[in-house]
């Protein structure tokens, strides 16, 4: 593995920084649209600068809750996937399997690991 640390290159940070903000919006994004599709009586929206909060009348159910989870931790993954092991990324990492696997898997519990420990409390 130290050979994989020291394979790393960072080719542009202002490019690092843009992938990164379009990440987070784009991981925001599904969480809005997965609200969006629910179609309940809407209290209120919460906009912050740690995410977009939706407050409904009702409950929401088990299917909901764990749509809200998975869907943007599938459009993470992706992002990820395409952002950091494509012809342009701002990064090079090693391309090999395990270090792909690492990456985003390391990606997708940075960004949806509170909503799934929030949906198992639910």
């Amino acid at each position: 593995m130290p050979v994989a640390m020291t394979s790393i290159h960072v080719f542009n940070f202002l490019e690092l920084a843009g992938f990164l903000v379009l990440w987070i919006v784009l991981f925001e994004c599904a969480h809005v649209l997965v609200a969006l599709l629910r179609h309940g009586p809407l209290i209120g929206w919460a906009v912050s600068p740690l995410g977009v909060t939706v407050m409904f009348l009702y409950e929401p159910s088990t299917l909901y809750i764990w749509l809200n989870v998975l869907f943007p931790a599938l459009i993470s993954g992706f992002v990820i996937y395409v952002g950091f092991f494509s012809s342009l990324a701002p990064i090079a990492f090693p391309r090999h399997p395990l270090i792909e696997l690492i990456v985003i898997a390391v990606g997708v519990l940075l960004s949806s690991g509170v909503d799934f420990f929030n949906a198992l409390r639910d």
